[in-house]
């Protein structure tokens, strides 16, 4: 398998990298550092941090924090018609993770620069995507 950036102008290929799985990322389930570098599992099984932008690959240094997506359902009252397990989808939360996509207890170096609010603990924006949040905690006040 491969990933490849291309022009959205004309279609064209511009960078392949082979990598070993893309699950995670076509599941949203990626950590990322930032809009262009993300972590991927090279052919050869070696993590990486790939820049998109440029095709780029890098060794993960040590200790670093990313990004991580994670999605949560909550339950609601509703017609059992339209929806038996009265489940909906909830936007993503964004957590900093470690390299395996453990929770990690430091902050990326990274962090979103959207325009949000923090709601009860919780940073809102907007994305292209619909709302994100991350749990800020609720000592970190209004955002």
């Amino acid at each position: 398998m491969s990933l490849q950036g291309f022009n959205p102008a004309t279609g064209a290929v511009t960078w392949n990298v082979p990598v070993r799985d893309i699950d995670d990322l076509t599941n949203f389930n990626a950590e990322f550092i930032d809009d262009d570098s993300l972590l991927v599992q090279l052919a050869d099984g070696t993590n990486a941090i790939l820049d998109t932008s440029s095709r780029k690959t890098a060794a993960v240094p040590p200790g670093q924090v990313f990004w991580c997506i994670g999605g949560h359902t909550f339950k609601v009252n509703e017609n059992k018609t339209f929806n038996k397990a009265e489940n909906r989808p909830e936007e993503n939360e964004y957590y900093p993770c470690k390299e395996n996509g453990d929770t990690a207890q430091t902050w990326p170096s990274t962090s979103p620069d959207q325009i949000g609010v923090t709601v009860d603990g919780e940073f809102m924006w907007a994305t292209t995507h619909g709302l994100a949040r991350r749990s800020v905690g609720p000592a970190e006040g209004v955002a």
